[in-house]
């Protein structure tokens, strides 16, 4: 069984055990200001390698169509630590708040990627956060290789899209390392 701590102020825990749910915030709402940006940064970084005249109109338009598309997560998130000093000074009021240690299986949610659905037992998942920057430009390396104008055009660019939705907030700037576990809902 493993533990995972939510800091918060003493407010946000009285809530917490009255209402007994956790909130969730938009992800454009939290403290790291390249929240939902970092790894599509990334990636975006790796397709303009190899734009060139004859593809650069569709790369655009693929580009202009995946911020549209581009969902907002809604995040809760959690440390494998419950005793962080940086956790206690940004989330629990300089350390006048709590560390709420929760049990990953009493959550009962599902520790794997959400996906849109009616359902939330789908669309919320608990995932670790990816920090290791090798291993984020591995991912962005595997899902843009040989992605080409043909690619672009095809119905599996949608695919790409949802790997896109599905990644931004599952890999993280490294320093915001203490934030190891996360809840995403794509509702």
């Amino acid at each position: 069984m493993g533990t995972i701590y939510h800091y918060c102020d003493v407010n946000a825990f009285y809530n917490i055990l009255q209402r007994k749910k956790l909130w969730v915030s938009a992800s454009n709402n939290m403290n790291d200001y390249k929240e939902v940006s970092w790894f599509v940064e990334k990636v975006f970084q790796e397709f303009q390698k190899v734009v060139n005249d004859e593809n650069r109109e569709i790369i655009s338009k693929f580009w202009d169509y995946a911020a549209i598309n581009r969902s907002i997560p809604y995040l809760c998130s959690f440390s494998n630590n419950g005793d962080v000093l940086s956790q206690w000074r940004a989330y629990a009021n300089d350390g006048k708040g709590l560390s709420i240690g929760f049990n990953k299986e009493n959550l009962k949610i599902r520790q794997e990627f959400p996906c849109t659905h009616v359902s939330s037992e789908y669309s919320v998942g608990l995932l670790s956060v990816l920090y290791d920057e090798e291993k984020q430009n591995h991912t962005v390396l595997s899902s843009t290789n040989k992605k080409d104008a043909h690619f672009l055009k095809s119905e599996e660019s949608t695919a790409f899209i949802h790997f896109l939705n599905d990644s931004i907030d599952h890999c993280k700037n490294f320093s915001f390392i203490p934030n190891r576990k996360r809840i995403k809902s794509t509702q």
